[in-house]
Parts: structure tokens; C-alpha cells; sequence
């Protein structure tokens, strides 16, 4: 059974003021306010840091803070393409057996539940679905879940953190101006041949190859834009390997992967360019990406592109 995440016509509506109609830059809350907070300066900060190349109209601005969390947290989700979302009145409990993500193995709990609904009997529920799949109980929490102390909650029940996760947003228009290269944008998503023959990207190792197969499974099952890129585009001198997702005006950047032996080479940013002018062409041309707050490298990388970090959240898992 599936539902739609909540608030999601709100949310659809509010994403439609951000970008070149925007006349009003929000502001968000400074690094010190922690894990699940929108981070960084304002947009005129990152404009006089010369962030937005040069063009004043990049279609970077955001919707106000706890909306365009709760609206890339959602869009985030839909692009994994969970194989099972129940959800247990504002919560979805999502899970893929098949697939190696957490996003996909998790709660998303932005709705919130009904006033008097027991949190703790919520969480029992939410244990008892995941041991039904053979998975651990585990929640995605950023500063839109609900309710607000979730994360003390879980805490105090024994959950830990597992990671942390920063989300970085930027403008096609900055992205392309500050990147170079060309990459090869697939018209074989889904088609096992074209993942098997790109799956040794992200590795060598079993676990590695996995997930590039299960985002090939992921894009092919969804009903909107999506594609993979390959860098670079001469056909089987790929070393590098991205996905995009375009939905209500944002494009998701998903299973970026590099060859150990070709990184620092510019095949990455060759990947990043293509998929950002692959962005625009869908008229979604504000991009986010979702990196693991310890991989100093690929946020490096990003930065170096136009990226921002934007906000954070990361994962509480329960210990068995």
C-alpha cells in the first residue's frame, strides 16, 4: 500500500517561488545550530562570494527553510523508489529489500501523527514492519520531522546515530560555469546490460557494484525524468558515473562514483556538468545532491562546483 508524502501539493506550490521569481532571499540559521538545521549564509552572501557565477537569476533560491526541507526530503525519497511505503498516518515506512540504501530502509517522518497518538506505540509499530522485512528499525531525521523531539525519543530508547548526512543545493547555471567536460547521458536506464557494463564505477567490491545496480532498478521504476551519465562519453572508456531525478523544477544528483585510479581527473566534474545541463534542458535547474557529512573529497568536490551545504540530517537506527 502507498500514499503520497504529506504536505505535498503545499510543498509543490511553495518550490514554485524559488529560483529567478524569488525577490525576497530567506536566511538561514548559522552552522552552530546543529544536525537537522539549514546551514550557511544568506544569498546575497554567496553572491558576493561569487557562488552564483556571475548571474544573478540563478535559479538557486530556496523556499522557506522547514518547507524546502521537508520538500527535498520527499523528492529525495520518491527518486530512491522504495519498494514497499506503508505509512502509519503521517509517517512512511519505506523499505527495499533488494536495495543497499538507507533512504530506502527507512521512516520518513515529516508528517507527524495524529494529536494523542502514543510516539512510543508508533515506534513499536514501526519495529514490529521492520522486523517483518528482516531489517533494523531505523528513522531519517532532519528539522522537519515530527514530532519534534523525535530525535530525543529515540535516543532515549536506544537508537543510535548511524550517519550524517549534509544536503547541498546550487543552480544549473552555477554548476555550468564553474565545471567543464562532456559525459554520455544513457538512454539504456534500466536495461541490465548498460548497468552491468558501468557497475565497477563506484568498485570493484560486491557492495559497490550493488548499488549501481539497484539505482539502474530504482530510475527504471520511476514516471519521471530520469537518466545516467557517463564519463568519459567514448563508449567504454567510462571511468566515472552519475544519476539524475527531475521533479517540480529540482533535479536530484544521486550514485556519483569514480574509478579509484581515475579520480582527481576531472571525470567527476565532467559528470556534474553534463547532468547539470541535462537539468536545464529539463526545466528543472535547481540541483541537490546528498553526501556523507565524513567524505571531505566528495563535498570538496562539490563545493568546487557551486554547491552549498543547505541542511543536514542523518540516520537513528536501533540496536539489536
Amino acid at each position: 500500500m502507498s500514499k503520497r508524502g504529506p504536505g505535498r501539493a503545499d510543498l509543490g506550490a511553495q518550490a514554485t517561488t524559488c529560483g529567478e521569481a524569488s525577490t525576497r532571499p530567506p536566511r538561514f540559521a548559522s552552522p552552530a545550530s546543529g544536525a537537522g538545521t539549514l546551514v550557511g549564509g544568506t544569498f546575497e552572501a554567496m553572491e558576493a562570494n561569487g557562488q552564483h557565477g556571475g548571474d544573478e537569476h540563478a535559479p538557486i533560491a530556496a523556499p522557506p527553510a522547514k518547507l524546502v526541507v521537508r520538500l527535498l526530503d520527499e523528492l529525495a525519497s520518491r527518486a530512491t523508489a522504495p519498494a514497499i511505503i506503508e505509512p502509519l498516518e503521517g509517517w512512511l515506512l519505506r523499505a527495499s529489500p533488494d536495495a543497499p540504501f538507507r533512504r530506502a530502509n527507512s521512516v520518513l517522518p515529516n508528517g507527524g501523527l495524529p494529536d494523542g497518538r502514543s510516539v512510543q506505540a508508533a515506534i513499536r509499530t514501526v519495529e514490529a514492519f521492520y522486523a517483518s522485512h528482516d531489517r533494523p528499525a531505523r528513522f531519517q531525521l532532519s528539522s522537519a520531522a515530527r514530532p519534534s523531539n523525535l530525535d530525543a525519543i529515540l535516543d532515549q530508547r536506544g537508537y543510535v546515530i548511524e550517519t550524517s548526512v549534509v544536503v547541498m543545493c546550487a543552480g544549473a547555471t552555477i554548476v555550468l560555469a564553474r565545471t567543464q567536460g562532456e559525459g554520455r547521458v544513457t538512454n539504456e536506464r534500466g536495461k541490465r546490460a548498460w548497468e552491468r557494463a558501468n557497475a565497477s564505477m563506484h568498485g570493484d567490491s560486491h557492495g559497490a557494484r550493488d548499488r549501481v545496480l539497484a539505482y539502474g532498478r530504482a530510475l527504471n521504476a520511476l514516471k519521471v525524468p530520469a537518466t545516467g551519465v557517463v564519463a568519459p562519453p567514448e563508449p567504454g572508456a567510462g571511468v566515472a558515473i552519475g544519476f539524475a531525478v527531475a521533479e517540480r523544477g529540482w533535479t536530484g544528483i544521486f550514485g556519483m562514483g569514480t574509478r579509484p585510479e581515475a579520480r582527481r581527473q576531472g571525470a567527476a566534474t565532467a559528470v556534474l556538468h553534463t547532468l547539470a545541463r541535462w537539468a536545464a534542458e529539463h526545466d528543472a535547474p535547481r540541483l541537490y545532491l546528498q553526501v556523507e557529512e565524513e567524505n571531505t573529497a566528495a563535498r570538496t568536490l562539490y563545493t568546487r562546483a557551486g554547491f552549498v551545504d543547505t541542511y543536514r540530517y542523518h540516520y537513528r537506527t536501533r540496536v539489536a
